[in-house]
């Protein structure tokens, strides 16, 4: 089961990369006690804003403010994560800014804080930074394109 980065945290396991889990199925009645869950799993205690519409960050170092993705035609990202928390998307954008020395933005849409660097010149780059996110234990990231 591949997981998000502040998964990976919550269980312990960014260095050894695996870990015991137990799955739970969850269906439509019990949806309120895994939203209540899912709010006990924040990896800080910050603010809790739940925007309605899509409101997106630009990248900008050294602010501390989410900031929109500069969407161009074509234009490609890597998503390293997705979180309720927007402390937590900052602070995995922080420590992606520095380890990539590239844009990292934070997109905000239906209450998830999405965090995706680029956009991305070539193939090469996407791979590059893939990998050198993997080397240095955050997860995998996903490919999008705008």
């Amino acid at each position: 089961m591949d997981l998000s980065y502040a998964a990976a945290v919550k269980l312990d396991m960014l260095r050894s990369g695996t870990a015991q889990v137990r799955i739970e199925v969850i269906n439509p009645s019990t949806q309120a006690y895994a939203v209540r869950e899912a709010d006990k799993d924040r990896l800080s205690s910050g603010s809790t804003s739940k925007p309605s519409a899509r409101t997106t960050y630009p990248s900008a170092e050294n602010t501390a403010e989410p900031q929109k993705t500069p969407v161009h035609g074509g234009s490609t990202y890597l998503q390293a994560g997705a979180f309720r928390n927007q402390d937590s998307a900052m602070a995995l954008r922080d420590k992606l800014v520095n380890l990539t020395g590239k844009p990292v933005n934070i997109d905000s849409l239906d209450g998830l804080f999405k965090v995706r660097i680029g956009p991305l010149a070539d193939p090469n780059e996407v791979h590059n930074i893939s990998e050198l996110m993997l080397q240095n234990n955050f997860a995998k990231p996903q490919v999008v394109y705008f």
